[in-house]
């Protein structure tokens, strides 16, 4: 009985297991800096040490509509320190912003806003983009992939194709600094 159930079991969780093999090319999609997913990993494990892990970026989600946000994130010796957040709406006459809302948040209340990009450290961006954002039919979807010139992620999603507006899954970032 025991061998019939590992079977029936293993039925079952081959297609889920076979998908990410057959979207591995994805992780090759190069960037504009000449990265790709995976030589953007291996060199943000190098830079992370290197400045002791402790950096801020800017996550950018920006409408059509000209509604936007920013989400920034900091990070110190591997640990979320703070969150900050900010909505605005773009001005159609003369691409002034209107903040409309924004928090700061640090120690206990990270992530005690619903609005706004998760307090994630890079290590959790990386493994979004890697096992979720890249991981679609790339016959289906255009994919977007970018780093910094020194070759850390900035740019992680996809499109559907024939989507109207406001379809991009994934990540933009408008910034990225080391703070040490």
């Amino acid at each position: 009985m025991k061998l019939y159930l590992s079977i029936i079991l293993l039925v079952f969780l081959m297609p889920y297991s076979c998908s990410t093999e057959v979207f591995a090319p994805n992780l090759l999609v190069t960037g504009e800096n000449g990265y790709n997913f995976v030589q953007s990993q291996k060199e943000w494990k190098t830079l992370k040490k290197r400045h002791q892990d402790s950096y801020r970026y800017t996550v950018l989600e920006l409408s059509f509509s000209g509604f936007g946000s920013e989400t920034t994130v900091t990070v110190i010796d591997g640990k979320v320190v703070s969150r900050e957040y900010e909505a605005f709406q773009m001005s159609e006459d003369d691409g002034s912003k209107e903040v409309l809302n924004s928090y700061f948040e640090e120690g206990e209340d990270i992530g005690s806003h619903s609005e706004g990009w998760p307090a994630y450290d890079m290590d959790k961006m990386y493994t979004e983009c890697g096992s979720d954002y890249l991981m679609v039919d790339p016959e289906t979807h255009t994919l977007y992939f970018d780093t910094t010139e020194e070759g850390v992620m900035t740019l992680c999603g996809n499109v559907p194709d024939l989507c109207g507006d406001d379809c991009f899954e994934g990540f933009s970032m408008s910034e990225f600094e080391w703070m040490k």
